[in-house]
C-alpha cells in the first residue's frame, strides 16, 4: 500500500508540473499526445495521461534511456526540415497505449 501510495504520490506531482507549463504557455494540455522517456516515465506516463486529461500515450522502445539517446536526434530533426519524415521514422515500433 505505501508502495502505490508514492506511486499516486509521483504521479500526481508531474500531472501538476505539467498542468503548470501548460498554463504559463496558454495550452489546452488534452489536445497533446503524450510522449514517455526517460528513466521512469514509461510506469508513469498511463496514470499522468489520465489526470490531466490526455487521450493518447507514445511509448517509444528503449523508452527508459530516451533521455539519454533522444536528445541528441531531436536536435536534428529540427534543424533538417524534414521533422515528420525523421520522426515517423524513429517512432515506429513503439507501443501506443
Amino acid at each position: 500500500m505505501a508502495a502505490y501510495a508514492v506511486y499516486e504520490m509521483v504521479s500526481e506531482n508531474m500531472a501538476s508540473a505539467a498542468r503548470v507549463h501548460a498554463v504559463e504557455r496558454g495550452s489546452v494540455v488534452n489536445q497533446y499526445t503524450l510522449i514517455a522517456f526517460g528513466g521512469g516515465a514509461p510506469l508513469h506516463a498511463a496514470r499522468v495521461a489520465e489526470k490531466i486529461g490526455v487521450k493518447r500515450v507514445i511509448v517509444p522502445p528503449n523508452a527508459g534511456v530516451g533521455s539519454a539517446v533522444g536528445f541528441p536526434g531531436r536536435a536534428r530533426v529540427f534543424r533538417t526540415g524534414a521533422k515528420q519524415a525523421h520522426a515517423a521514422r524513429r517512432l515506429r515500433g513503439c507501443v501506443g497505449v
